[in-house]
């Protein structure tokens, strides 16, 4: 199973996770830091994740934080009470809890192969044009410059890569790189295939190619 670290300021929140997680056979970590976050992934043998159990007003400023260092760590926001998290919360992290909280939803995430969910196994490197996508470090590069893209973005440009055969459309993106159950208009899937076409751009052309009233495909 994965290793997991748990940053919270409810002690008694973190002994549920940790029942919870270890009678799922994770390995559980408590971290009373982002920089302890950090060390401890570090160390890490395999793909951890980090669960962040906090107010809602300090879940987002502690995942951009953790941006740069979370290579091999998938990011879970736990919200205290019935506190919502910021619109783009989903940029950020790669699960976020929802309450009621439903202990096998989380599980199901953890249990899941991030890589698999991208596409076919066993290969952790896309190509397409200049572009590199190394799956497993969650890293995309294009040419020889890296390109910065949030856990989101990063998801969709990783579905977009694996169907380069084909219009892929934006019920499939909504379907692939948002939370089941997500509340996701069609425009909004726009907006953040735009920012990706960006910050593509900034290192060569347009790769994104807009189909009218069907969805996009990678030229």
């Amino acid at each position: 199973m994965r290793p997991i670290i748990v940053h919270t300021t409810d002690p008694e929140l973190y002994l549920i996770l940790r029942y919870v997680l270890q009678q799922a056979e994770h390995t559980v970590e408590i971290a009373s830091s982002i920089d302890g976050i950090v060390s401890k992934a570090k160390t890490m043998a395999g793909k951890g994740a980090a669960i962040l159990a906090l107010p809602a007003c300090t879940l987002m400023a502690a995942a951009n934080r953790l941006q740069v260092d979370r290579t091999h760590l998938d990011l879970v926001a736990f919200p205290f009470a019935e506190e919502r998290l910021a619109y783009n919360a989903n940029e950020l992290f790669d699960f976020v809890i929802n309450r009621p909280f439903e202990p096998q939803e989380l599980l199901d995430f953890l249990r899941s192969d991030r890589i698999e969910r991208g596409g076919s196994r066993g290969s952790d490197i896309i190509r397409f044009a200049d572009v590199q996508i190394d799956v497993a470090a969650r890293r995309v590069k294009r040419g020889n410059s890296q390109i910065e893209l949030t856990p989101l973005h990063f998801r969709l440009l990783q579905h977009l890569a694996k169907n380069t055969e084909r219009v892929v459309s934006r019920d499939d993106l909504i379907d692939a790189c948002w939370p089941a159950g997500a509340n996701v208009e069609p425009r909004t899937v726009d907006i953040h295939i735009g920012r990706i076409r960006h910050k593509l751009c900034s290192c060569g052309s347009d790769l994104i190619r807009t189909i009218r009233g069907e969805g996009y495909v990678l030229k």
